[in-house]
Formats: structure tokens, sequence, C-alpha cells
């Protein structure tokens, strides 16, 4: 095992690296991956309350559309710690000039 992951929180140790690892979201999973092979991926918002796996889904989402063109292609917002309406404001006015469709 990496040194690194050792001292990692167990929620981060154990994060499924792909949609395969996710258990009990059989069609959230089949949904995602049906947008993965059609490459037609639309904004996606994943609410509920803690601990559902949201941000654990949408990682493994990422490693799987994009694997290791993940860096720079993607924008994960929290909205528990960035909700005000000039943090978004920030985020769209930065967004609209990333020409992502050449990374990919």
């Amino acid at each position: 095992m990496e040194m690194n992951k050792i001292f990692l929180p167990l929620t981060e140790k154990y994060r499924p690296q792909s949609l395969d690892g996710i258990i009990g979201q059989e069609k959230t999973v089949e949904t995602l991956k049906g947008f993965i092979q059609s490459g037609n991926v639309p904004n996606m918002l994943f609410h509920g309350i803690n601990g559902l796996g949201k941000t654990a889904t949408a990682h493994a989402f990422v490693n799987d559309f994009l694997g290791d063109k993940r860096n720079g292609n993607v924008i994960e917002i929290n909205a528990s710690s960035e909700r005000t309406i000039d943090k978004m404001r920030e985020l769209i006015n930065w967004m609209r000039y990333l020409p992502l469709s050449e990374y990919l």
C-alpha cells in the first residue's frame, strides 16, 4: 500500500475509483454509464443528506469518463461552503473562458 494512502481518512482511502465500485445505486450507475457511452454528458447536480455517496459517485463518474484527462477539466463545487452569490459569479465568469472541448 502506498505510504500516503495509510494516512488518508477512511472516506478517502476506500472511496470507489470507478462506477463499478458504487453499491446500492444501480439505476444511477446505469444512467451515468449511459452518459459515458453516448459521450453526451449533461451538467449534473447531486443532492441529498450527508453520507449518501454524492461526492464518491461524482468522483467515480469523472474517473470513468475522463481517466487521465481529469485534471483541469473538472470543477467541483461544494455548495455547503461555496454558496454565496459572489462565489457563483466568480465561478461562472471563470468557466466561460475555459476551452474544455480541446482537452476531451
